[in-house]
């Protein structure tokens, strides 16, 4: 690894760096050539050498690793990121049920920008339908002493069926950390273009439990969402979704989440199975660390 490259840099959480250090290549799926030395150094030896190995990039500007958190299943990241995900949604009706299976794929660009191109087919009722996203993210904030990073972003939907239709949606959201939790969260729009009117508006957030800062546990989250239409007369839709991470890799660049979206008002469908498999192929190739 180039540790001079500012994006890598600060792109890595310095605990990685600590384990790799402690406990050796292997112990994150990495080359064997690198040794443990925890045998040889205390604990507080090994932080000043990450905190050494820290500052030999100049990473003024770009969003600190260590508040790159767990991808939540509805609730939008707001740090950058190279990603590629495959995301499954199941809605479970008393009328009808949907299935969405949706590729995407991120990109990091300058120091706190990313792109996002997502596509999507949607299974519902016997007909099928395709959406095109294209996205755009900002991390205009990272502030490593009170462990928090604010964002935002805009994204752009096409759904072809019938007809073609769009829909915008900016958005604003935060992580922040709190010792052995985090917390993330947004505010966003949907705006169709045709007629915006027909909008709404959402809250999300999540907190995740990071008992241990070995990737491949067991991490629980739990996920809240509000959604209220512009018009009068629209059904607010409250919803919770408890849910759980785990990296597959030893490293944690492959990763799987899983959730149950129930819903706490009257929404058209009893309940949401989502899952997502995710790959940080930035720190691998997707057969690599297993």
């Amino acid at each position: 690894a180039d540790l001079s490259d500012p994006l890598f840099n600060s792109t890595e959480p310095a605990a990685d760096w600590f384990l790799v250090v402690k406990y050796g290549g292997r112990a994150l799926g990495l080359s064997d050539q690198m040794p443990a030395y925890g045998g040889a150094y205390s604990d507080k030896e090994i932080d000043a050498v990450v905190v050494y190995l820290k500052k030999l990039a100049d990473t003024e500007g770009y969003p600190h690793g260590d508040l790159n958190f767990l991808r939540p299943i509805r609730t939008i990241k707001v740090f950058p990121e190279k990603e590629a995900l495959l995301i499954s949604r199941f809605d479970g009706g008393r009328n009808s049920e949907v299935m969405k299976n949706t590729f995407c794929y991120a990109n990091r660009f300058g120091k706190r920008f990313q792109y996002e191109l997502k596509a999507s087919t949607i299974e519902n009722s016997g007909s099928t339908e395709l959406g095109l996203e294209l996205g755009l993210k900002h991390a205009f904030l990272s502030d490593l002493e009170k462990e928090l990073l604010l964002g935002g972003g805009l994204e752009v939907k096409f759904l072809f069926e019938d007809e073609l239709s769009s829909v915008l949606v900016p958005y604003l959201g935060f992580a922040k950390g709190a010792g052995d939790f985090t917390a993330q969260g947004n505010f966003r729009l949907g705006l169709p273009l045709n007629n915006m009117s027909e909008g709404k508006a959402e809250i999300s957030a999540v907190g995740h439990w990071m008992h241990s800062a070995w990737p491949r546990r067991l991490f629980p989250g739990l996920e809240g969402r509000v959604v209220t239409p512009f018009q009068k007369g629209g059904t607010l839709e409250v919803s919770l979704i408890p849910q759980v991470t785990i990296a597959l890799t030893k490293g944690g660049h492959v990763g799987l989440a899983v959730g149950m979206e129930l819903p706490l008002s009257n929404q058209v469908w009893d309940y949401r199975l989502q899952a997502f498999l995710v790959w940080d192929y930035a720190d691998g190739a997707l057969w690599s660390g297993w």
